[in-house]
């Protein structure tokens, strides 16, 4: 992984948001199917890029890479449910109101871009064959994570679900970034 990519000179880069599903310490996880875990997590992550979107006086566009089993009708029907939802967060006039795209990662850099993102975070919280964690790569991004304000990284820019005392204590560090 080249997270070196990501600070580019010369070039602007991205605001990161990232939302990690810390499954073992998900009440109830084994409930949700695989559709109904990702949208869920979609959902945080929208949020996220809601706020982020309204603090900067933008209407925002997403593009989701495309994977099997994700197709346009289903994002657009979750996008319906979310609208509807009582306890979603989402602030919708700050997102594009004809909902988001649905492309592939080689003719999108942002996509490319948003998969190195997603492969330090990765590394970062999932153990290798040999159960080491790399953090580093989180690290170098950390000027980059979504913050609001003085407010604690895991709020906006990496949001941990749950956020309950045991995955404060499983992963401490998270709080130094």
């Amino acid at each position: 992984m080249d997270v070196l990519a990501l600070r580019h000179p010369g070039r602007q880069w991205a605001t990161i948001s990232s939302v990690v599903v810390c499954k073992r310490h998900l009440v109830g996880a084994s409930e949700l199917n695989e559709d109904q875990a990702y949208m869920h997590t979609l959902r945080f992550l929208l949020e996220r890029l809601s706020w982020f979107a309204r603090d900067s006086s933008v209407i925002m566009t997403y593009t989701l890479a495309r994977i099997v089993r994700r197709e346009l009708a289903k994002l657009r029907e979750y996008e319906a449910h979310l609208r509807g939802g009582y306890d979603c967060r989402i602030h919708w006039p700050a997102l594009d109101p004809k909902g988001g795209r649905i492309d592939q990662p080689k003719r999108i850099e942002m996509l490319q871009a948003a998969d190195l993102a997603a492969s330090a975070t990765f590394a970062a919280f999932n153990p290798d064959k040999f159960g080491n964690v790399e953090t580093r790569y989180l690290h170098e991004l950390r000027p980059r994570l979504y913050r609001r304000g003085l407010s604690p990284v895991a709020s906006y820019g990496l949001k941990m679900h749950p956020w309950t005392e045991s995955t404060k204590a499983a992963y401490s560090w998270v709080a130094a970034l």
